[in-house]
């Protein structure tokens, strides 16, 4: 699929760009099968980029990180990371003293068994706050289920 037919991303972090298409099984409210999310990943940086689909990421994995990147900008916590069940997407942004005050380091990959791609970039309180509003809007439509 095209990028240009994905239209805008649902939520994106400097090179990240991810879209979220629907629920695996729409018609389950279970707590595993109720959650799973069909996404397309995006993530490039000068020189890279690595592009994918599946059923990788889950709303409650999206609601954490939504919650860490919360705490975070209260300055309640250095950390906050986006874990999914499954191997293919990691995001971890840390607070940093400096010129840049937040390091984001993305972990994306087709095949976990096979390849691994790292992306790190730095950013501003700005972008972390822009991260945090797409993910609200991704809670508030595919919230969690089976709690």
């Amino acid at each position: 699929m095209q990028m240009s037919v994905l239209g805008k991303p649902d939520f994106k972090i400097c090179g990240l760009k991810v879209w979220i298409h629907h629920r695996q099984f729409e018609e389950s409210h279970d707590e595993w099968d109720g959650n799973c999310l069909t996404v397309t990943v995006h993530c490039a940086t000068d020189g890279g980029s690595v592009r994918f689909s599946g059923t990788v990421l889950d709303a409650p994995s999206i609601a954490a990180f939504a919650d860490g990147c919360r705490q975070q900008l209260a300055g309640v916590s250095d950390l906050a990371e986006l874990k999914s069940l499954e191997p293919n997407i990691s995001v971890t942004i840390r607070t940093c003293e400096g010129l840049h005050p937040f390091e984001v380091l993305v972990e994306a990959t087709p095949n976990a068994a096979t390849q691994h791609h790292k992306f790190l970039y730095w950013v501003y309180k700005e972008e972390i706050v822009q991260l945090l509003e797409d993910l609200n809007v991704v809670c508030e439509k595919f919230p969690i289920r089976g709690v």
